[in-house]
């Protein structure tokens, strides 16, 4: 039998939902890479994309909602991998290369409500 050690590890979060910080120690102690789903909600809720707060900073900043949702999740140390069919939200989700400041990055943190807004693997089987 062959071991290998685990690279990484998919886990709906964004601003909503967190992930126990202990599991982000764990994964970094270990070198295994978090990798967030969901980060902009999910097809089925826009309530993070139509956040006020999100929506201000996107504003200001002059990008999308969505790429500041994955811009933060990036700066907090996670992997995206957004879900799209859209050819044009396909490209945009490509285009992160601007910073937020702490201070947006402190008040999108502040969001999180704990609410999950995709499948629980819990109920799956």
């Amino acid at each position: 039998m062959v071991t290998l050690p685990l690279c990484s590890m998919q886990v709906e979060f964004h601003p909503h939902y967190r992930q126990p910080d202990e599991m982000y120690t764990l994964c970094h102690k270990y070198r295994i890479l978090l990798q967030a789903y969901s980060s902009l909600g999910g097809s089925h809720n826009k309530a993070l994309l139509t956040d006020p707060v999100v929506e201000k900073i996107a504003e200001k900043i002059k990008v999308t909602p969505a790429q500041i949702l994955l811009r933060w999740a990036l700066h907090v140390g996670y992997a995206v991998i957004p879900k799209s069919v859209t050819p044009e939200y396909i490209h945009s989700n490509t285009q992160l290369d601007f910073s937020l400041s702490r201070e947006n990055i402190y008040a999108i943190s502040l969001l999180v409500i704990q609410e999950k807004y995709a499948w629980d693997p819990v109920t799956v089987f």
